[in-house]
């Protein structure tokens, strides 16, 4: 599929690094048939990149986290990054491509995806027993930890602090099941 092509060369290139040479050899398709297909040229390319990868999370991800105790949840949210992160191998699309378009639509369906993703980790903190405050919070924390591990891996060659941050993230949710906060 021409999307998960180019979430792929977004993720591993970044968007500007990407030419449009780089795609069609990628894709197997000329210049005019991705014009064809993407007449919008790559910021267009780039909202099927997102749409794609949406559709991903809603049906392998968010919708399989609906019903599960908090903890489970978690876990499952968690083996899905460590997976799609290729366990600190590879960037986000999303932090990828955010701001660095020059498509609003781009960014409005990131902001959407991260905010849809923060309040459903709140979400299940919050079914654990924290307040709101505390449950955003840490779903913040969540983000930022997977997140900066990724970044951190990939400055140094080294997939360590990442398999450490989802290690400590694992601990957390587990403790979850534990000890219900007061």
């Amino acid at each position: 599929m021409i999307a998960e092509t180019l979430i792929r060369l977004f993720r591993e290139n970044g968007f500007s690094e990407v030419s449009m040479s780089d795609i069609s050899k990628a894709t197997g398709l000329g210049r005019a048939s991705l014009y064809h297909h993407f007449p919008g040229g790559k910021s267009e390319m780039a909202v099927a990149a997102v749409g794609c990868l949406q559709a991903y999370g809603e049906e392998n991800i968010f919708s399989q986290m609906v019903g599960r105790p908090p903890a489970n949840a978690l876990r499952h949210l968690l083996d899905r990054f460590d997976s799609y992160l290729e366990g600190g191998n590879t960037r986000c699309l999303l932090v990828t491509l955010h701001g660095r378009t020059g498509s609003p639509e781009v960014d409005g369906k990131i902001q959407a995806m991260s905010k849809m993703l923060l309040d459903l980790v709140a979400a299940q903190y919050a079914g654990s027993g924290f307040s709101a405050v505390d449950a955003r919070d840490r779903a913040e924390q969540f983000f930022v930890t997977l997140h900066g591990a990724v970044a951190v891996a990939r400055s140094i060659d080294d997939n360590a602090p990442f398999e450490r941050a989802v290690r400590r993230l694992r601990m957390e949710v587990d403790d979850l099941e534990r000890h219900k906060p007061k």
